[in-house]
C-alpha cells in the first residue's frame, strides 16, 4: 500500500517547490513605474498560489525571503556537518 502524501504538505515542507531564489526576483519598469513579473513567475503563481495572482509582487517577495531562509539554513548545516566531521577526526589523530 502506498503511502499518499498530505494536500498542503510541501508547501509546509518548502512554499518555494525547489525554485531557487534567483527566479522570485522581478523587473521594476520605470517607464510605467510597476513591478513586472515574468510569464514563468505568473506561472508558478497561477499553479501554486491562485489567490495571489491579482497582486504577485507580495507573494513573489515572500517567497524570496523564504527561499533565502532555506539556502542560509542549508548553508548552516552543511558548515556544521563539516564542523563535526572535523572534530571527529581531530579525536581520532589525538588519541
Amino acid at each position: 500500500m502506498e503511502k499518499k502524501e498530505q494536500p498542503g504538505k510541501k508547501e509546509e515542507e518548502d512554499p518555494c517547490y525547489g525554485k531557487e531564489k534567483e527566479f522570485f526576483i522581478y523587473e521594476f519598469d520605470q517607464i510605467r513605474n510597476v513591478c513586472v513579473c515574468t510569464p514563468d513567475q505568473l506561472t508558478f503563481i497561477a499553479c501554486h498560489y491562485i489567490e495571489h495572482y491579482f497582486q504577485p509582487i507580495d507573494i513573489l517577495m515572500w517567497l524570496y525571503d523564504k527561499a533565502n531562509e532555506r539556502d542560509e539554513r542549508k548553508k548552516y548545516l552543511e558548515l556544521q556537518a563539516f564542523k563535526e566531521e572535523k572534530e571527529k577526526k581531530w579525536k581520532v589523530f589525538q588519541e
